[in-house]
Protein backbone atom coordinates (compact mmCIF):
# COMPACT_ATOMS: atom_id res chain seq x y z
CA UNK A 1 0.00 0.00 0.00
CA UNK A 2 1.40 3.39 -0.93
CA UNK A 3 1.13 6.39 1.35
CA UNK A 4 -1.23 7.96 -1.18
CA UNK A 5 -3.58 4.95 -0.97
CA UNK A 6 -3.32 4.89 2.80
CA UNK A 7 -4.11 8.60 2.98
CA UNK A 8 -7.36 8.04 1.12
CA UNK A 9 -8.44 5.55 3.78
CA UNK A 10 -6.94 7.37 6.76
CA UNK A 11 -9.14 9.02 9.32
CA UNK A 12 -9.04 12.73 10.04
CA UNK A 13 -6.94 12.42 13.21
CA UNK A 14 -3.95 11.05 11.28
CA UNK A 15 -2.85 14.60 10.49
CA UNK A 16 -1.67 15.75 13.90
CA UNK A 17 1.13 18.15 14.75
CA UNK A 18 3.57 17.28 17.51
CA UNK A 19 4.42 19.92 20.12
CA UNK A 20 8.09 20.52 20.88
CA UNK A 21 7.82 19.18 24.43
CA UNK A 22 6.99 15.74 23.00
CA UNK A 23 10.12 15.77 20.83
CA UNK A 24 12.60 16.85 23.51
CA UNK A 25 12.74 13.41 25.24
CA UNK A 26 14.16 11.62 22.19
CA UNK A 27 16.86 14.25 21.56
CA UNK A 28 18.97 13.05 24.48
CA UNK A 29 19.48 9.66 22.83
CA UNK A 30 20.68 10.88 19.43
CA UNK A 31 24.33 11.11 18.42
CA UNK A 32 25.44 14.69 17.78
CA UNK A 33 25.31 16.05 14.22
CA UNK A 34 23.33 13.06 12.96
CA UNK A 35 21.73 12.74 9.53
CA UNK A 36 18.02 12.26 10.13
CA UNK A 37 15.12 11.46 7.82
CA UNK A 38 11.69 12.72 8.90
CA UNK A 39 9.45 10.89 6.39
CA UNK A 40 6.06 12.20 7.54
CA UNK A 41 6.95 15.86 7.96
CA UNK A 42 7.10 19.18 6.17
CA UNK A 43 9.60 21.99 6.51
CA UNK A 44 7.57 23.65 9.29
CA UNK A 45 7.28 20.47 11.35
CA UNK A 46 8.48 20.80 14.94
CA UNK A 47 10.54 17.65 14.37
CA UNK A 48 12.41 19.28 11.51
CA UNK A 49 12.84 22.59 13.32
CA UNK A 50 13.91 21.20 16.70
CA UNK A 51 16.26 18.56 15.26
CA UNK A 52 17.96 21.23 13.13
CA UNK A 53 18.18 23.62 16.09
CA UNK A 54 20.01 20.84 17.94
CA UNK A 55 22.66 20.48 15.23
CA UNK A 56 21.28 17.62 13.14
CA UNK A 57 21.19 17.44 9.35
CA UNK A 58 17.51 16.78 8.58
CA UNK A 59 15.77 15.75 5.39
CA UNK A 60 11.99 15.76 5.46
CA UNK A 61 9.48 14.20 3.14
CA UNK A 62 5.75 13.74 3.07
CA UNK A 63 2.93 12.83 0.74
CA UNK A 64 3.76 15.72 -1.59
CA UNK A 65 7.51 15.08 -1.83
CA UNK A 66 8.29 11.35 -1.41
CA UNK A 67 6.05 8.44 -0.49
CA UNK A 68 7.64 6.74 2.53
CA UNK A 69 6.74 3.30 1.22
CA UNK A 70 8.81 3.93 -1.93
CA UNK A 71 12.10 4.46 -0.05
CA UNK A 72 14.71 1.77 -0.66
CA UNK A 73 17.43 0.52 1.67
CA UNK A 74 20.01 2.22 -0.54
CA UNK A 75 18.20 5.58 -0.27
CA UNK A 76 18.14 5.56 3.54
CA UNK A 77 21.60 4.08 4.09
CA UNK A 78 23.07 7.57 4.60
CA UNK A 79 20.75 8.37 7.54
CA UNK A 80 21.65 7.72 11.15
CA UNK A 81 17.98 7.79 12.21
CA UNK A 82 14.44 7.88 10.89
CA UNK A 83 12.27 9.93 13.26
CA UNK A 84 8.67 11.11 13.08
CA UNK A 85 5.08 10.89 14.23
CA UNK A 86 3.51 8.68 11.52
CA UNK A 87 -0.16 8.31 10.59
CA UNK A 88 -1.56 5.96 13.22
CA UNK A 89 -4.07 4.31 10.88
CA UNK A 90 -1.19 2.73 8.94
CA UNK A 91 1.21 2.02 11.82
CA UNK A 92 1.47 -1.69 10.94
CA UNK A 93 2.68 -0.86 7.43
CA UNK A 94 4.97 1.89 8.72
CA UNK A 95 6.63 -0.44 11.23
CA UNK A 96 7.04 -3.23 8.66
CA UNK A 97 8.69 -0.77 6.23
CA UNK A 98 10.96 0.63 8.96
CA UNK A 99 12.21 -2.82 9.89
CA UNK A 100 12.71 -3.61 6.19
CA UNK A 101 14.83 -0.46 5.80
CA UNK A 102 16.95 -1.60 8.79
CA UNK A 103 17.90 1.87 10.06
CA UNK A 104 17.60 3.06 13.66
CA UNK A 105 14.21 4.68 14.15
CA UNK A 106 12.07 6.49 16.73
CA UNK A 107 8.35 6.85 16.02
CA UNK A 108 5.90 8.59 18.34
CA UNK A 109 2.87 6.28 18.44
CA UNK A 110 0.08 5.23 20.81
CA UNK A 111 1.19 2.90 23.60
CA UNK A 112 -1.43 0.47 22.27
CA UNK A 113 0.97 -0.10 19.38
CA UNK A 114 2.28 -2.89 21.63
CA UNK A 115 -0.99 -4.73 20.93
CA UNK A 116 -1.82 -6.61 17.77
CA UNK A 117 -0.71 -9.84 16.16
CA UNK A 118 1.19 -8.36 13.20
CA UNK A 119 3.04 -5.81 15.34
CA UNK A 120 3.76 -8.49 17.93
CA UNK A 121 5.35 -10.65 15.25
CA UNK A 122 7.46 -7.70 14.05
CA UNK A 123 8.60 -6.87 17.58
CA UNK A 124 9.42 -10.52 18.32
CA UNK A 125 11.40 -10.86 15.09
CA UNK A 126 13.33 -7.58 15.15
CA UNK A 127 13.10 -6.31 18.71
CA UNK A 128 11.59 -3.10 20.00
CA UNK A 129 12.57 -0.35 22.40
CA UNK A 130 9.96 1.86 24.04
CA UNK A 131 10.47 5.26 25.64
CA UNK A 132 7.29 5.72 27.67
CA UNK A 133 6.27 9.33 28.23
CA UNK A 134 4.73 9.91 31.66
CA UNK A 135 1.87 12.07 30.39
CA UNK A 136 -0.35 12.34 27.36
CA UNK A 137 0.69 14.57 24.50
CA UNK A 138 -1.76 17.28 23.52
CA UNK A 139 -1.20 17.60 19.79
CA UNK A 140 -1.29 21.11 18.41
CA UNK A 141 -4.21 20.81 16.01
CA UNK A 142 -6.53 18.69 18.15
CA UNK A 143 -9.72 20.30 19.45
CA UNK A 144 -9.79 18.13 22.57
CA UNK A 145 -7.13 16.68 24.83
CA UNK A 146 -5.64 13.37 23.79
CA UNK A 147 -7.24 10.37 25.52
CA UNK A 148 -4.32 7.93 25.12
CA UNK A 149 -0.62 7.81 25.89
CA UNK A 150 1.86 8.18 23.06
CA UNK A 151 5.42 6.94 23.44
CA UNK A 152 8.48 6.47 21.26
CA UNK A 153 8.77 3.09 19.59
CA UNK A 154 12.41 2.67 18.67
CA UNK A 155 14.88 0.35 17.03
CA UNK A 156 18.60 0.65 17.91
CA UNK A 157 18.20 4.08 19.52
CA UNK A 158 17.81 3.62 23.29
CA UNK A 159 20.33 2.09 25.73
CA UNK A 160 17.57 -0.10 27.22
CA UNK A 161 14.48 -1.76 25.75
CA UNK A 162 12.02 -0.13 28.16
CA UNK A 163 12.54 3.32 29.61
CA UNK A 164 10.27 5.85 31.32
CA UNK A 165 10.67 9.60 31.14
CA UNK A 166 9.00 12.64 32.64
CA UNK A 167 7.77 15.17 30.12
CA UNK A 168 7.35 18.86 30.87
CA UNK A 169 4.66 20.67 28.90
CA UNK A 170 6.19 24.09 29.47
CA UNK A 171 7.01 26.04 26.37
CA UNK A 172 10.62 26.54 27.40
CA UNK A 173 12.66 23.47 26.58
CA UNK A 174 14.91 21.90 29.15
CA UNK A 175 16.86 18.70 29.29
CA UNK A 176 15.39 15.93 31.34
CA UNK A 177 17.71 13.67 33.31
CA UNK A 178 17.46 10.02 32.30
CA UNK A 179 17.84 7.36 34.97
CA UNK A 180 18.26 3.79 33.77
CA UNK A 181 15.10 1.68 34.24
CA UNK A 182 13.35 4.11 36.56
CA UNK A 183 10.45 6.51 36.37
CA UNK A 184 11.98 9.94 35.96
CA UNK A 185 10.96 12.96 37.97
Amino acid sequence: MSLVEAKIHAVVYDEIHTPQYAIVPILKFLKGSSKILCPFDGENSNYVKLLRENGHDVKFSNLETKDFFNYTKAEVEEYDYIISNPPYSIKDNVLAKLYELNRPFAMLMPITTLEGKRRGELFASYGVQVLVLNSRVNFLNQKTNNYFNTSYFCYNVLPDNLMFIEVTKKEELKWITITKNSILR
